[in-house]
């Protein structure tokens, strides 16, 4: 008689496609270590999935709203876990406890309970701004930090700016003058857009980074990394 382990690699690994991540991690990770190693290999994380934690994140104590474009006061730290982001402590607002989810903390990594796994976390930081938000609404003219950012990274956007500002792009008074001047409502908008193309990827590449890190320590489940208690 055949067993499930007796079947190739092959096989295997055709049956893994029709299972989710997290299903893979819990139903084969603590088999052997053959199994381990195939569920390590082959499994990914859902970039659709990632999309959704990005949106969800964005929305927890309205965090595009707190962010500004000066870099240094926006890093954050991303690891995927089993279950949602919590939204509050007293009001946690989750609705899937056992899928994998990427979470996002402003805090040092050594909160993470593996030090291992701290250390890689750390060395793929994101800095965002207000942009990461998916449905973001266009950028305002005196938003803190904005002269600056738009100077290092969109000159061309910053030249335009400049002079339709009068040269007094961060102005407190230029807020109006965004909402009458189609010329200043279009190089936002560009900013606006590019950034969030720009943040995507730079989020989705730091996620490829530490799941394939992840992947290198054999021993790790994804399923039951933990902060500190």
């Amino acid at each position: 008689m055949s067993t499930f382990d007796d079947l190739p690699n092959e096989i295997i690994i055709c049956l893994f496609e029709y299972l989710k991540v997290e299903d893979k991690f819990h139903s084969f990770f603590d088999c052997n270590q053959r199994l381990r190693q195939l569920v390590k290999r082959y499994s990914t994380y859902s970039r659709y999935g990632l999309t959704g934690d990005i949106k969800r994140f964005s929305t927890l104590h309205s965090w595009y709203k707190h962010l500004n474009y000066v870099d240094e006061d926006n890093i954050f730290y991303m690891i995927p876990m089993a279950g949602e982001q919590a939204r509050y402590g007293f009001d946690p607002c989750i609705t899937d406890y056992r899928g994998i989810h990427w979470h996002f903390f402003t805090n040092n990594p050594e909160i993470i309970a593996d030090p291992r796994i701290g250390e890689i976390v750390s060395k793929y930081s994101i800095t965002l701004n207000p942009c990461f938000y998916p449905q973001a609404s266009s950028l305002r003219i005196n938003a803190p930090g904005l002269k600056d950012f738009t100077y290092r990274h969109y000159p061309a956007q910053f030249g335009i700016l400049s002079k339709e500002c009068f040269g007094e792009f961060d102005s407190q008074s230029m807020g109006r003058l965004y909402f009458r001047n189609d010329t200043i409502m279009t190089q936002l908008e560009f900013i606006s857009k590019n950034e969030q193309k720009r943040l995507k990827t730079t989020i989705i590449k730091s996620a490829d980074c530490i799941w394939k890190d992840l992947q290198n320590l054999e021993d790790v489940n994804i399923l039951k990394i933990k902060y500190h208690e």
